[in-house]
């Protein structure tokens, strides 16, 4: 795809992005958001499009979208504050976390987390905004 069409198609992305935020459907705009990243991603309104939104809706940020977050935490353009709670969550539904919630088997999750990049960028580049996730890490 050229580089033209790739920053039209992010374009429209965006545009529909918007009507579905304007109109309350949080999944629809996160997933417009998101192509739109996908097909531009070196665009500073496609970047703080998809990290608003993260923020807005947290919880409709999905697995898949897991390598994409990583890399906004980590760009300049975007606030990692943004997106630190959708992060947290998306970690949070590993059942992992789960597990030591409810049976308190911290050590593990540790472990896990000291090699998880999504987390250790989340600790490097954001305060933990959600309170669950702060109540298990420490």
């Amino acid at each position: 795809m050229s580089g033209q069409t790739g920053a039209a198609e992010a374009k429209r992305c965006c545009a529909l992005a918007r009507e579905h935020w304007a109109a309350g459907r949080a999944d629809a705009a996160v997933a417009e958001a998101w192509a739109a990243y996908r097909y531009d991603p070196e665009n500073v309104d496609t970047k703080t499009l998809l990290a608003g939104l993260a923020g807005e809706f947290p919880a409709s940020v999905g697995p898949q979208m897991r390598a994409d977050l990583l890399k906004l935490l980590q760009d300049r353009d975007v606030a990692p504050e943004y997106i630190s709670i959708a992060g947290w969550l998306l970690l949070m539904r590993d059942p992992l976390w789960i597990a030591a919630a409810n049976s308190a088997h911290f050590d593990t999750l540790a472990v896990r987390l000291n090699g998880d990049e999504l987390a250790l960028a989340l600790l490097r580049e954001a305060p933990v905004l959600l309170p669950d996730a702060e109540r298990l890490l420490t």
